[in-house]
C-alpha cells in the first residue's frame, strides 16, 4: 500500500493540487489525508476508489501505477461532453429522489464515473 500513497502523493503534486483542496473534495480532515499520503493509515478499496474519482484517474493506476494506461489520459473536456456524465444528477436524483444522503449521492456518482471510464476504454480500443 506505500506504492499507492506514494502515487496518490505524487499524482496530486503533478496536478498542483494542494492537501488541504484534496481532503476537502474528498470530505477527509487534513491529518488524515497526511496519514493516507505518508502510508501510516490503511488504504481500503473505498478509499482507492473515492481517490480515483477526487484525483480523476483509474483505480488500477493507484494500485498498479499503470503509466501506459490510456484511461489515465482521458481529458475533463471527453468526461464533460459524455452522454453519461450529463445524466449523473438525474440518475441520482431519479434512484434518490428529495430524501437522499449526499454520502450515497457521492458514492453512487463515484460508481458511475468508474463505469464511464471503463465504457470509454472499452469504445476506444474496439
Amino acid at each position: 500500500m506505500k506504492n499507492v500513497a506514494r502515487r496518490i502523493k505524487e499524482t496530486r503534486q503533478n496536478k498542483g493540487i494542494s492537501q488541504a483542496e484534496l481532503a476537502d473534495r474528498l470530505h477527509y480532515t487534513l491529518e488524515k489525508l497526511i496519514e493516507f499520503e505518508e502510508g501510516k493509515a490503511k488504504l481500503s478499496l473505498e478509499d482507492i476508489a473515492e481517490f480515483a474519482t477526487a484525483l480523476e484517474v483509474t483505480e488500477d493506476y493507484l494500485r498498479r501505477g499503470d503509466y501506459n494506461n490510456t484511461l489515465n489520459k482521458i481529458t475533463d473536456s471527453a468526461f464533460d461532453n459524455s452522454p453519461v456524465t450529463t445524466t449523473h444528477s438525474t440518475t441520482t436524483n431519479n434512484y434518490y429522489g428529495d430524501e437522499a444522503d449526499f454520502g450515497d449521492r457521492a458514492s453512487l456518482k463515484a460508481q458511475l464515473d468508474r463505469i464511464e471510464q471503463k465504457l470509454d476504454f472499452l469504445i476506444q480500443n474496439r
